[in-house]
């Protein structure tokens, strides 16, 4: 995992990249999409660094296309640093999003860091992921508030090279 320090500057972008407003299916009902924002800013100057052609999107589908793949940021916001037996998870909402790879990161509440976890392909993620129904529980007592797909940390690939 990659962390990062955030600035005002990548908070500023974040609150200019959505009108914040209620999310349809959104566990929060909308309320964090703040740190969604600040996760994909996170993860879009890191991959700048690795490639010019970055290019935000933004849709429903994916947030980011990198040499003509396309990305989905996921951001989940704890004031932890994430160890390799969190879960990494998407809604079963968003199975029929049109992405290439899924990409998670984590943002502390506080908006002070942040952490590139890790990227999966999305076929390869629905191989491994197990899908958790609405109410079950998982460890430490989380309930899934949706039916959600879900796999560990340790099943991701992570960057070699922190730039």
């Amino acid at each position: 995992m990659i962390k990062r320090y955030l600035t005002d500057e990548q908070i500023l972008e974040a609150k200019r990249l959505y009108t914040f407003k209620k999310l349809n299916n959104s566990i929060t009902e909308g309320g964090s999409q703040i740190y969604g924002a600040l996760g994909e800013v996170m993860v879009m100057n890191f991959l700048q660094s690795y490639s010019e052609k970055v290019q935000y999107v933004g849709s429903f589908d994916f947030d980011i296309e990198i040499n003509g793949k396309k990305i989905d940021v996921k951001t989940f916001k704890t004031d932890k640093e994430p160890t390799k037996d969190f879960n990494v998870n998407i809604s079963a909402y968003n199975i029929t999003q049109q992405t290439d790879f899924y990409l998670w990161c984590s943002v502390s509440e506080s908006m002070k860091y942040g952490y590139i976890i890790g990227y999966l392909e999305k076929d390869e993620f629905y191989k491994i992921a197990q899908l958790k129904k609405k109410g079950e529980i998982d460890r430490g007592n989380w309930v899934f508030k949706s039916d959600t797909y879900t796999t560990k940390i340790k099943n991701v690939k992570t960057f070699d090279i922190d730039k």
